[in-house]
């Protein structure tokens, strides 16, 4: 949706809306254009999405009105039907077969399971405003692949829309620098990855070791800079309106264990299922068995969640195991401050990660076996590198294009994670000779190097399938 000309024009009327009209109407106005690109895409999706909003309105509205009155029980009772028929129809949808397109519908239905949940344990009162709450769920920016946003911190922004101004430079520059990263790790780089990686993964019996582990590793940069530069412009979106998202990762890929890298990995996603899942299932509070079956359930179902297949479920079975060595190392090894260890963590980090991703991208759980034992027995020469090279349309540009685009995320990410700051605020800082300098280079590289054109259907995000 976000690499489109017509969403281009779509963004330009709508803050021209947002800034036009009296300032009361404003959550209106955001609420229609949402709704609006939402039926654009599909009417089946605004359909559903408008009954979830209603149920969840309704719904928690009368578990305020059962704990005034002291029927606990009723409380508990009507969210319990409401957060069951939520999952019965997210699953409905996703795991059997259909015709219909409900975009996003994952990341509502879970965002709609937080907020009943909070309500009902107190955390903030429930939304009276139908217009909040509908925007609360459907707001453009977040609309196809979330991230999944809590009640007490998105609906309080929205009630105060009327304050933003039009003229505030550092936010509009704030908001601009956020899309052109998120553009140039969407277009230029996640984008021109995925021809190579498609390729690979279609016909793995006709590449040897070298290319299938280059796949893998292509993979696993296209799939972060894909999904993170859809939520770097998601932000950059809502920042125009004066509105803070959630930040979905936090440099994942600098991680030195995977417990630290789930925390800066679809953080939306993991807070949610540490909180509505993890934590209802007894947590760590109930022995180390416990938390370790726990943490392998959590994985499993984040794994079914994503998608339909054994791959998946396989690729939440490997997080889970990766996770339970990792709390048992834990706790029996004090970590280390010596910097051949952060290295050795570092690179025993990203390739397990990189691991996973195979059983992710594949097709099914066969082929993402056949892949992977070929990488660990098919061996590689100089002249299959070279016909790999000359099979996938690979020339010295290309390869030096693919490269740099990763060499430049990687700096930048392992930049960023020093100085703990997202880059586009790092940006920011710098002085307006330098940010003009940064901002004419990204252009120049979306425009030169970027993939688009006839024919290409870059609005297709790899979590918009999810």
């Amino acid at each position: 949706m976000f690499v489109s000309f017509y969403f281009l024009v779509f963004l330009v009327i709508t803050v021209l809306l947002f800034f036009s009209v009296k300032k009361t109407w404003r959550p209106q106005v955001l609420l229609a254009t949402s709704y609006f690109i939402c039926g654009a895409i599909s009417a089946y999706a605004l359909i559903a999405m408008l009954g979830v909003t209603v149920i969840s309105y309704f719904v928690a509205i009368k578990i305020e009105k059962y704990f005034d009155e002291k029927k606990d029980g009723e409380a508990k009772l009507i969210l319990t039907i409401a957060v069951i028929g939520t999952l019965l129809f997210l699953v409905r949808y996703k795991y059997t077969p259909n015709t219909l397109q409900l975009i996003g519908i994952s990341f509502y239905t879970f965002q709609a399971i937080a907020y009943m949940v909070d309500v009902y344990r107190r955390k903030y009162k429930s939304e009276k405003n139908f217009v909040y709450l509908a925007l609360f769920f459907s707001l453009f920016a977040k609309l196809i692949s979330g991230p999944i946003e809590r009640g007490d911190k998105l609906l309080p922004q929205l009630k105060w829309l009327e304050k933003v101004r039009f003229g505030n430079r550092a936010r509009l520059s704030t908001a601009f620098t956020y899309m052109l990263w998120g553009y140039f790790m969407k277009m230029v780089v996640a984008d021109r990855l995925a021809v190579t990686v498609n390729a690979i993964f279609h016909s793995p019996q006709f590449f040897d070791s070298f290319w299938l582990f280059l796949g893998a590793f292509f993979y696993t940069i296209q799939i972060y800079c894909d999904f993170a530069g859809y939520s770097y412009i998601a932000i950059g979106c809502a920042r125009l309106f004066g509105i803070h998202l959630t930040h979905n990762f936090e440099t994942p890929y600098c991680s030195k264990s995977i417990i630290e890298f789930w925390k800066c990995w679809h953080i939306s996603l993991s807070s949610w299922l540490k909180e509505y899942l993890y934590i209802p299932l007894g947590g760590n509070k109930k022995g180390e068995l416990r938390k370790y079956g726990n943490l392998i359930i959590v994985f499993v179902l984040c794994g079914i969640w994503h998608g339909v297949g054994l791959n998946f479920v396989v690729w939440g079975l490997i997080h889970g195991v990766y996770s339970v060595i990792n709390h048992i190392w834990r706790k029996y090894h004090k970590q280390s401050q010596k910097c051949i260890w952060g290295i050795v963590s570092w690179i025993t980090t990203f390739t397990s990660v990189m691991i996973a991703w195979i059983f992710f991208r594949a097709p099914d759980l066969k082929n993402a076996g056949i892949y992977f034992w070929r990488i660990l027995t098919v061996g590689m020469n100089v002249n299959s590198i070279r016909e790999g090279a000359m099979q996938l349309n690979l020339n010295d540009v290309e390869i030096a294009v693919i490269a740099v685009g990763i060499i430049v995320v990687m700096v930048m990410d392992y930049i960023c994670n020093r100085k703990q700051i997202h880059l586009p605020e790092l940006i920011q800082h710098r002085g307006n000779a330098m940010r003009y300098l940064i901002f004419y280079l990204l252009i120049i590289a979306i425009f030169v190097f970027g993939i688009y054109g006839p024919g290409y259907h870059a609005e297709q995000f790899i979590y918009m399938q999810f």
